[in-house]
């Protein structure tokens, strides 16, 4: 029994490099990731309130390595065989990566929840413009619209309430602001590098590098600022090593099932998740204007998912 549960797993966590397109298998990976990055929201919110952004991200890939290499020796997974086709690649995700998470980490202690899931949730449209480009996968006007729907949907959800009061309630423009938009544009090339990396190298292996090059990056720059997690924080700082691992090893196996444009629009269902944690952890408020930008974004996403499968079914 033991010996079948690590072979099940082995090949689960290895994965094959090229997986034949599968749109039920793409989705319920992102489900999976999604509710994983909405726990790393809540913890990370948690952590920081003791720790700086650099070291929430050095302690979330730290244990995520441990988490690993514990994990390679039980499964009897030489290291060696982790080795990538393209390293250099994978050094430069994990440059754009760390530059995201930092802006996301110090975005979250500043901005309400639902403002930095909106401005974050830009990426996709550029994700849908510029994959076609980089990776060559085919553009379609469902795909096109999917997006629009869901730029659409964060417009008014930022911009809706200054609309509604004739200008009297200004749109939130802070620092916090800047660093959600910047996430944004780097999670957008780090998902189209993992879309790419995803031919040559499996989940396990992507998973591997970011986290030993996260963590050496995150060390260096957050020396000087470095603590030990003690009480109730070292449940917090665990609770983001092990969500933030579980999030990117679901999202690299939605990506080997579907393509970029397919996968980025369906991770917006972790709006109404992150609306949900805002009001019930934190007490922020929610407004109508919201919940409509919020529907907006899931019917582009219903969309988007029917049509991939009337296309894959030749209907």
């Amino acid at each position: 029994m033991t010996t079948r549960i690590k072979n099940a797993a082995a090949a689960a966590l290895k994965g094959n490099v090229r997986q034949e397109p599968d749109l039920l298998k793409a989705v319920v990976w992102t489900m999976v990731s999604v509710v994983a990055f909405t726990l790393t929201a809540w913890s990370g919110r948690e952590a920081g309130k003791h720790m700086t952004p650099m070291n929430m991200v050095f302690w979330r890939n730290f244990l995520s390595l441990v988490i690993l290499l514990v994990a390679f020796r039980w499964l009897a997974i030489p290291l060696v065989s982790l080795w990538p086709k393209r390293p250099w690649l994978h050094w430069g995700r994990a440059l754009v990566h760390i530059c995201g998470q930092w802006s996301w980490m110090t975005a979250l202690l500043m901005i309400p929840l639902i403002e930095l899931m909106a401005l974050e949730f830009t990426f996709p449209l550029w994700v849908a413009l510029l994959a076609p480009l980089i990776l060559g996968e085919k553009l379609t006007r469902t795909r096109v619209l999917a997006a629009i729907m869901g730029f659409i949907g964060v417009l008014t959800i930022i911009l809706g309430p200054t609309v509604l009061s004739g200008g009297q309630v200004a749109p939130s423009f802070s620092a916090g602001t800047a660093f959600a938009l910047a996430c944004a544009v780097f999670f957008c090339f780090n998902m189209i590098g993992t879309r790419y990396l995803v031919r040559y190298d499996g989940p396990l292996t992507l998973l591997m590098f970011m986290v030993v090059n996260h963590t050496i990056m995150a060390f260096v720059l957050g020396f000087s600022t470095m603590r030990l997690p003690q009480g109730t924080l070292i449940f917090w700082v665990l609770l983001l090593g092990v969500s933030s691992l579980v999030a990117h090893f679901a999202l690299a196996r939605a990506l080997a099932y579907a393509d970029t444009v397919v996968v980025a629009p369906l991770d917006f269902i972790r709006i109404p998740l992150m609306v949900m944690l805002g009001v019930l952890a934190y007490g922020e408020p929610i407004q109508a204007i919201a919940l409509a930008g919020t529907l907006l974004v899931l019917t582009g996403n219903g969309i988007n998912i029917w049509n991939e499968h009337a296309r894959r079914r030749g209907v």
